[in-house]
């Protein structure tokens, strides 16, 4: 199995391994796409199965509960740091390779802040 896509594309066109496309695992990509697809075929399976009249539907109104602010909050404050994190592993490419689990999964946001502001100040100092 491939550890990540560039090692795929170097196999089918030859291009250079660990390059820019490096970033993008293959695991979860594959997952994701395993999970899809079984999705969908057991969508399919089901409307079979309910067209051959061996299994029948039920059709109920649900009721839907009132939104808090605070789930509002909560989801707001995780898809920024999660976007941060994006960001931030976005402008510093060339050691993304190294870091990227450090990114997303340390709870030290502070010290990934420094490190963002150091990498910019030394890029911009040379």
């Amino acid at each position: 199995m491939y550890p990540d896509i560039s090692y795929l594309l170097h196999d089918l066109f030859g291009t250079q391994p660990d390059n820019w496309t490096s970033i993008f695992k293959t695991f979860g990509l594959l997952l994701a796409s395993a999970l899809l697809a079984a999705g969908w075929v057991l969508k399919k399976e089901l409307i079979r199965l309910e067209k051959e009249g061996k299994i029948s539907a039920i059709k109920q109104k649900v009721k839907s509960s009132t939104t808090q602010m605070s789930d509002v909050l909560t989801n707001g404050l995780i898809a920024f740091f999660l976007d941060l994190k994006s960001l931030i592993s976005s402008v510093i490419l060339m050691t993304f390779n190294q870091i990227h689990q450090v990114l997303y999964f340390h709870l030290k946001g502070i010290g990934l802040l420094a490190y963002f502001w150091e990498q910019l100040w030394l890029f911009i100092s040379i």
